[in-house]
């Protein structure tokens, strides 16, 4: 085996090391009609973007909320609830029931047991607290008078599951929220390997997409007309995504140009994953 073999050997393994696992969430629906219809939205943005969703439901969420709605979003109900099925609890709907048991360390229902079971088992739970937050704008349009005391009480619940390490976020800020978690989950697990090697993570990135230099990521503009041309073999693709995240570009094959709207948002995993697959991204205008 020679050294250039060799080399081949180590930049493979590296890869394997660099490259994000599946991502696998288990979505919970309760009974919380306020942001709801905003987080199907948002469920439809985490499907396209390549996270693998299953979806569970109370019984108080199959009763009031739009099944239709439900339907429409691509995932499919999951056959199992246990925590080693999922690597990320997504709550799409957290009723102030729910936060209230969780944060007092009931477990008693499906919802407080699926919440408390991802919390000890150390996985993120990401929840759409519109539905139990007091200051949340489409939680007043519904009830502008919430009295102080209890507004204060809701606070403090999700407060306390802050404190137990879950994200929670607006309904219309649900998708982002989610990537922005796994993608600190990636980066914590490349951190004992980049330092290491002494490199930061974009630095390793970038090796380990020679000999071919790294393609820069073109966002508009002058570096967007300069990358558009010439194409490469294998082509252009475009897709009609708001958010465009690295597994989106892990989809591409090895040099495509990927035109992206505009007004998409490219996350810093995407970019990253591009320069190594020489993937050029072009907002189109």
């Amino acid at each position: 085996m020679t050294a250039d073999d060799v080399s081949a050997l180590v930049r493979r393994a590296l890869a394997e090391l660099v490259t994000p696992p599946p991502r696998r969430a288990l979505v919970l629906f309760t009974g919380a009609l306020v942001g709801f219809e905003r987080v199907i939205g948002e469920l439809d943005l985490l499907a396209a973007s390549g996270v693998e969703l299953e979806y569970v439901q109370t019984p108080s969420a199959e009763r009031i909320l739009d099944q239709r709605l439900i339907a429409s979003v691509p995932m499919r109900p999951a056959d199992r609830h246990l925590t080693g099925s999922h690597d990320t609890l997504v709550v799409a709907t957290l009723t102030q029931n729910a936060a209230a048991k969780t944060a007092h360390g009931i477990a008693d229902c499906l919802a407080s047991n699926l919440l408390n079971d991802y919390l000890l088992a150390g996985r993120p739970v990401v929840a759409a607290a519109s539905g139990c937050d007091p200051d949340d704008p489409d939680k007043r349009r519904w009830f502008p008078t919430i009295p102080e005391g209890l507004a204060a009480v809701m606070r403090e619940n999700l407060e306390t599951l802050r404190g137990f390490g879950v994200r929670t976020a607006r309904a219309g800020a649900l998708a982002r929220t989610v990537l922005a978690a796994y993608e600190r989950a990636e980066r914590a697990r490349m951190a004992p390997l980049t330092t290491a090697l002494g490199m930061s993570r974009r630095e390793l990135l970038d090796r380990l997409g020679a000999p071919a230099p790294a393609t820069p990521v073109a966002v508009g503009g002058r570096a967007a007309r300069a990358a558009a041309a010439p194409a490469p073999r294998t082509g252009a693709v475009s897709v009609q995504l708001r958010l465009i995240s690295q597994r989106v570009v892990q989809r591409m094959p090895v040099g495509t140009v990927l035109r992206v709207p505009a007004g998409a948002q490219i996350t810093a995993m995407a970019a990253d994953v591009a320069r190594t697959r020489s993937v050029t991204i072009i907002r189109e205008a």
